[in-house]
């Protein structure tokens, strides 16, 4: 990749290895240590690792802001932790005052609430960003992020960077994919190398689990599969990457197909719609999902709950997954460990995912080529419709911004290409 190739960019040199079935409550990092990162596997504790640390940082009167990438992840950890969510600091100004948890979307001045890095009440803040390879994957290619994303960076940039420069401030990072690019990429908007400690957690359960992948080119055979173990009396969950209507297998889709085939069964829809609709029986189920789900024989997820939610119950006898490339592969498998038990997987994807950057290049100066070429195009309309604005348009391309991104699009184009 010229003088920009990744070599071993996904490398983790830990500061210690731990083998532990649970994160012990009694792991300790040194006290001048500034960026505290975990990688362990799904369901080995790091939240509730973090739940005692965030307790103690309480304790001590400092503030906490919890960062995440969905907002009913965010609602949940703000359940957990003890502490408010970002609405309920805009309603009521009683809230808030040991942090709150958000949706980094709206880590900007412009929200509501509106959110002032330089604001008093952050001076020795602690900063949690769970799943952090997918925060700052969506902080930097989510859609919902698109309309205020450079506002997010900025504020983001100045968060790390007066937390790391605080006396008392802390950033803890977690993950079961922690990488290298993600530190590094935290480093570089704080600006120099911070004293960090990194922990992993190499524990891998030794129960085996069944995953069973369909190969032909649409779910229709997975679909069927689904059908005759639903007609023994299974229990499914199946995980989709879609929900409106237009999504040929989305939640929608299925839950109206389902409910067509087997009407006397009770399905549950779960998806950014119905978790806030007061009239379904998904709303305000994700504090409550283990309780909720035993109600039910079907039960169709969109991505809402990729991540932040654990179904501990023994209530399903298989899980299905249908995936056509919209997720990252790091955001379906962790659809698939959102049941805990050992049953079978059921999964179809696409071979490849449809979603690239720029020409899909994993070469820098390609990546930058095609899109200078497309903006230069779209830059010449502009003027031809005598839009002089478009005169005074110049590219990013040398900028320290687009040399850091582009380990997180190479490793995209990575496992887009074999999705």
């Amino acid at each position: 990749m010229a003088e920009y190739k990744i070599q071993g960019f996904l490398n983790l040199i830990p500061d210690l290895t731990i083998n532990e079935r649970y994160i012990p409550e009694s792991l300790q990092y040194p006290q001048n240590a500034k960026l505290i990162g975990v990688r362990s596997l799904h369901g080995t504790g790091k939240t509730e690792w973090l739940a005692k640390k965030i307790a103690y940082y309480l304790a001590n009167h400092q503030k906490v802001i919890i960062i995440v990438h969905r907002e009913q992840l965010a609602r949940e950890l703000a359940r957990r932790f003890g502490i408010d969510y970002r609405t309920e600091v805009k309603d009521n100004q009683c809230f808030g005052q040991f942090g709150y948890a958000l949706c980094i979307d709206s880590l900007h001045p412009k929200a509501k609430p509106a959110f002032d890095p330089e604001a008093k009440q952050w001076e020795d803040a602690v900063v949690i960003i769970d799943e952090v390879e997918q925060v700052l994957w969506h902080l930097l290619n989510g859609g919902t992020c698109q309309k205020n994303r450079v506002r997010i960076l900025k504020t983001f940039k100045q968060l790390l960077q007066r937390v790391a420069q605080s006396k008392e401030g802390k950033i803890f990072i977690a993950d079961a994919d922690l990488c290298s690019i993600s530190i590094n990429y935290l480093e570089q908007l704080i600006g120099y190398k911070v004293p960090k400690f990194i922990v992993n957690n190499s524990y891998v359960p030794k129960a085996e689990r069944l995953l069973y992948r369909f190969l032909k080119k649409d779910p229709g055979e997975l679909i069927s599969h689904l059908e005759n173990n639903i007609k023994k009396g299974h229990k499914v969950i199946i995980h989709t990457d879609g929900q409106k209507y237009q999504s040929t297998w989305g939640t929608r889709t299925l839950e109206s197909y389902f409910k067509r085939k087997f009407p006397s069964l009770k399905i549950l829809r779960i998806d950014r719609k119905t978790v806030t609709q007061k009239k379904r029986d998904a709303f305000g189920c994700i504090d409550k999902l283990n309780e909720i789900i035993q109600k039910f024989d079907i039960v169709v997820c969109s991505p809402v709950i990729e991540t932040g939610v654990s179904i501990d119950v023994n209530h399903f006898d298989s899980v299905y997954v249908l995936s056509h490339g919209v997720q990252t592969v790091n955001s379906v498998c962790q659809s698939m460990q959102r049941v805990r038990s050992n049953i079978p997987r059921y999964v179809w994807c696409k071979q490849w995912s449809p979603h690239q950057i720029g020409n899909g290049s994993n070469d820098i100066k390609s990546l930058l080529a095609s899109t200078h070429k497309l903006a230069s195009a779209q830059i010449g309309l502009l003027q031809k419709m005598g839009i002089t604005e478009a005169n005074d348009v110049s590219f990013y391309e040398e900028s320290e911004d687009i040399k850091i991104l582009f380990p997180f699009i190479n490793r995209l184009g990575e496992t887009s290409g074999y999705y």
